[in-house]
């Protein structure tokens, strides 16, 4: 799995995406999905394409969806009046 971390973290780089996960990291939100990563053709995404690669803002979902989520949400969603609290 070293191998593997040590060519994601180029990629980003290459990307200019920062990088907050360790390895360990990395391979604690990688463990329940490894034996399928290749059949399954599952990456590592980052919410709403934006921030860091960090813990709390990255989850695990299939490439293809990863293209769907980037156009339906290239931004987070606008806050409605309803969400903010009454005072």
């Amino acid at each position: 799995m070293r191998s593997r971390y040590i060519a994601w973290r180029a990629s980003a780089k290459q990307r200019n995406i920062p990088i907050e996960l360790t390895l360990q990291q990395w391979c604690g939100i990688w463990a329940p999905y490894w034996p399928d990563r290749l059949r399954a053709d599952l990456v590592l995404a980052r919410k709403y394409d934006l921030g860091p690669y960090a813990v709390g803002n990255v989850y695990i979902t299939t490439r293809a969806q990863n293209c769907k989520d980037h156009h339906l949400h290239r931004r987070p969603p606008a806050r409605q009046p309803w969400d903010v609290p009454v005072g």
